[in-house]
């Protein structure tokens, strides 16, 4: 949905994109334009090789000079794209204008190819991150203009945040040249999570390589606007009265909202917005359950970024959470007890934020707060006033569906449930990494909502749970009517597919 509307919002400027070309006859790039491709000197019998940079690159980016060079020492052709006008501008603006990028180059290759007598089959476009999905634009552009499709396209760790999941017409793909091929340095941090071209390569796994820090794996990148303002987060109300009615300080006095009754305040994660599916199916479940008010908060204007930065932002975000939480209460009546966040990736941290900030003004703790998944990277090892922890509310309670990748392993609630394992999720494919054993956690809850058949068992391990080590020890509900007096961590199993509870 996301990705639909900064679609919608491209529009590229003249002069913005910029064509440099490179081979045996230049010591350096040279700017060429696509209507005037005459006055350059390409060797006709030799492959043209096109290459892309991706968020925050330039023609300066450093790949692109040793890549030329290398290929020159072949006698190719060498195309080198800039596109930094809108690649410096932040990741959703980016993403807006990838489609017309790649008409644009897919243009100047159909140009090429007929000025100078080029084959389409020795025409190899090389883009990474974000240039992967142009150069797949690119492909898709040539194929319906010409019939016929480019040689190669080769994918370099391509972005997968608002690409993971769209069909593949939106997206580089194995069918946008005779042959792709994808090396996944990222995979499901960065770069996409699932295998997309005719071959894809995983080097030390796919995920962080050797040499790189962590910390470096998220590329530290400062952006314009890193601060958090009141207007970057929205709230949006869910009840028997109203459906997603946005609230503020300034009409929430005016709901006519029952103090009686709960206030349950979910907060998405990493790249998602208010539009994530999860919001829509736990809001409906919740409605199925009857006597609550549903919060979804969006702080999708700093979570679609880079994660490095999306990190930054959790604390300030979770701090306004707070303000909601403390006007609310102060204003309407409504007990701290009764607010239960649930969070899921960065949101869980975003609730751990919200509580702490809340025990600082009131000197009193939030009813609950409920962790899907909480993001591992750049959190794990943190101290507690840095992350989710059970000092953040009366009762906190953790799914973990992908522990030890893209979700925190180590127990941080007052129960932490490890379905399946805790790291890979039945259903899911087999790397550990894949995002869709992180998602699920979100999936797992709202199926929680009306179906109390998510029966976990007190265990130190889940070898020892399957091996019927502990079975009489203790059992409670996953999810939403968990026993909160217990404590410890619990184990289950679960179906492949919905509906997951096993009883």
């Amino acid at each position: 949905m996301l990705l639909q509307i900064v679609s919608a919002l491209a529009s590229l400027s003249d002069g913005s994109i910029r064509f440099l070309f490179y081979n045996n006859k230049n010591s350096n790039f040279i700017e060429i334009e696509n209507k005037n491709l005459q006055n350059i000197n390409v060797n006709s019998l030799k492959p043209l090789k096109i290459l892309c940079h991706g968020l925050a690159g330039s023609s300066s980016t450093d790949w692109y000079k040793p890549v030329a060079e290398a290929y020159v020492m072949m006698d190719y052709n060498i195309i080198a794209i800039d596109w930094a006008h809108y690649a410096v501008k932040g990741y959703l603006k980016a993403i807006s204008v990838t489609q017309e990028i790649g008409s644009l180059v897919g243009e100047l290759i159909i140009n090429a190819t007929k000025i100078f007598e080029l084959q389409l089959e020795d025409v190899h476009i090389i883009g990474h991150s974000l240039g992967s999905h142009i150069a797949g634009f690119s492909g898709k552009y040539i194929f319906n203009q010409e019939n016929r499709k480019l040689g190669r396209i080769t994918g370099l760790d391509p972005a997968g945040p608002l690409y993971n999941y769209v069909s593949q017409e939106k997206r580089l793909n194995a069918e946008d040249a005779l042959f792709v091929d994808i090396i996944h340095t990222n995979t499901g941090v960065l770069g996409i999570v699932t295998s997309i071209g005719d071959m894809d390569f995983y080097p030390d796994g796919g995920v962080y390589q050797n040499r790189c820090d962590v910390s470096e794996t998220f590329l530290s990148i400062e952006i314009r606007g890193d601060r958090v303002s009141e207007d970057d987060i929205t709230f949006h109300l869910s009840n028997d009265r109203y459906s997603y009615k946005q609230i503020s300080s300034n009409n929430y006095t005016h709901l006519h909202l029952d103090p009686t009754k709960d206030v349950k305040i979910i907060c998405h994660g990493w790249v998602d917005s208010i539009s994530t599916t999860w919001y829509s199916d736990a809001k409906a479940e919740y409605a199925r359950r009857g006597r609550t008010n549903v919060i979804g908060v969006d702080w999708s204007s700093h979570s679609v970024t880079l994660y490095s930065v999306a990190v930054r932002r959790v604390e300030s975000v979770g701090y306004y959470v707070a303000l909601l939480i403390t006007d609310m209460s102060a204003n309407l009546g409504i007990p701290l007890y009764k607010f239960h966040i649930i969070g899921h990736s960065l949101g869980s941290h975003i609730a751990g934020f919200a509580g702490q900030y809340v025990q600082s003004f009131k000197g009193e703790r939030v009813g609950r707060i409920t962790g899907l998944d909480p993001a591992r990277p750049s959190f794990e090892g943190n101290p507690i006033d840095r992350r989710l922890s059970d000092d953040d509310a009366n009762f906190v309670d953790v799914i973990h569906t992908n522990g030890g990748s893209l979700g925190y392993a180590a127990s941080i609630g007052h129960v932490d449930y490890y379905p399946n394992g805790g790291s890979r999720q039945n259903g899911c494919g087999i790397l550990i990494t894949n995002a869709c054993s992180h998602n699920l956690a979100p999936t797992f809850f709202y199926e929680s909502i009306n179906d109390n058949t998510f029966v976990a068992v007190a265990c130190s391990s889940h070898s020892n749970f399957n091996n019927g080590n502990c079975n009489g020890n203790q059992r409670i509900i996953m999810g939403e009517d968990v026993d909160q007096t217990a404590k410890g961590d619990f184990y289950l199993n679960t179906a492949s597919s919905s509906p997951y509870a096993l009883g």
